[in-house]
């Protein structure tokens, strides 16, 4: 188990249920999950030669996922209930319908057939990836994302490959080309206005990749672990922006060399440029984003990558 620290002085029973894992953790070496093949490869070769004696987080670190796991056991228990059948009419579904729902079946088939939270193993080369996926209902693959709202408008690359993952290693329970991320918003604002999204709970639809696109994909991102696994740190591939989940850096304007706040910020160098010469004084700074990701990294201590960036005052 990981060693925590406690900043924040998080009360000892909360503290408590953040530092607990019940994640079915698979300790062979060459077992990969879905959601670490979806990591950057230096985040995958240096978490795997860290052992979890000698990782190190903070509790409060851990507040977004406890959340997001206590939401997801919540939804669970909710398809397991007995009463199913009776919230499900209760929703306005017909009585044959919400009655002939079955959850987690093991024997036949029918539409009517939802599933959630099997793990499902696939054998790649000398690895196994090893997948659970939220909830599958009409063939559908969908994940449930406790999240923030600037995900809404982000790149959904990750979000459509996990769906494919997913999809991919569930081909007996799976086969629409779409996928659903149900996103559960936990800041969202009811006064925000343009795009944003319209409900704290929204459904999102993707296409999804193919099979045997997904295959390809798993094939080339294993054989580069395969590649680095054994190299030295210093030659590990450093993670992308996308990877260490940075946001674009902000351009600041200030009136003079010394002032200490910004007049004004802008989203590139050249718009922040042209409006110092506009004033004929002051001086643009570059100011990167935190990598948010490093936040989550149980190999950050041993990355030269990190090492940098806290040198740099981009992350503390």
């Amino acid at each position: 188990m990981p060693k925590f620290t406690n900043k924040q002085n998080i009360p000892l029973p909360l503290a408590v249920l953040l530092a607990s894992d019940d994640y079915d953790h698979n300790p062979d070496p060459y077992t990969i999950s879905v959601t670490s093949l979806l990591k950057s490869v230096r985040q995958i070769v240096l978490g795997s030669r860290t052992p979890a004696s000698e990782q190190e987080m903070d509790v409060s670190d851990l507040i977004a996922s406890t959340q997001g796991t206590a939401l997801h056991d919540a939804m669970e228990r909710a398809w397991l209930s007995p009463k199913l059948p009776e919230v499900l009419m209760s929703l306005g579904l017909p009585k044959k319908v919400a009655e002939g729902i079955r959850v987690n079946p093991t024997e036949g088939s029918t539409p009517l057939d939802v599933f959630l939270e099997r793990r499902t193993d696939k054998k790649v080369g000398n690895w196994t990836v090893s997948g659970k996926f939220d909830f599958i209902m009409e063939g559908k693959p969908m994940d449930l994302k406790n999240t923030s709202t600037f995900k809404w408008n982000k790149d959904p690359k990750d979000y459509i490959l996990q769906l494919s993952l997913y999809r991919w290693l569930n081909p007996d329970i799976t086969n629409k080309d779409l996928g659903q991320i149900m996103y559960w918003f936990k800041d969202f604002s009811s006064y925000s206005k343009g795009d944003y999204p319209p409900f704290p709970i929204v459904g999102k639809e993707f296409q999804l990749m193919s099979p045997a696109e997904t295959q390809q994909w798993v094939t080339q991102k294993l054989a580069l672990v395969d590649r680095y696994i054994d190299q030295p740190e210093p030659e590990l591939p450093l993670c992308t922006q996308q990877e260490l989940w940075q946001n674009d850096p902000t351009f600041k304007y200030y009136a003079s060399p010394s002032a200490k706040r910004a007049s004004k910020n802008f989203t590139t160098y050249a718009e922040a440029y042209n409006f110092m010469l506009s004033k004929g004084k002051g001086e643009v700074r570059e100011v990167k984003s935190e990598p948010r990701a490093c936040n989550f990294c149980p190999a950050r201590l041993s990355c030269s990558q990190y090492g940098s960036m806290v040198q740099q005052g981009i992350i503390s």
